[in-house]
């Protein structure tokens, strides 16, 4: 399957993205496990003083 090429025909820099996002989607479920849970707004107010 061909993605698209440069105006000189080389298909590199769509192998390296093609990469790069194979290696996101690779972490990506690992980096949102690690993120904090959501906070509604009181939280925010509340880690403020102004309840």
């Amino acid at each position: 399957m061909r993605l698209g090429s440069t105006f000189d025909g080389s298909y590199e820099p769509v192998a390296e993205i093609c990469a790069a996002l194979d290696d996101l989607r690779r972490v990506l479920p690992r980096l949102r496990a690690q993120t904090a849970p959501q906070r509604g707004p009181e939280a925010a107010s509340f880690s403020h003083g102004t309840t």
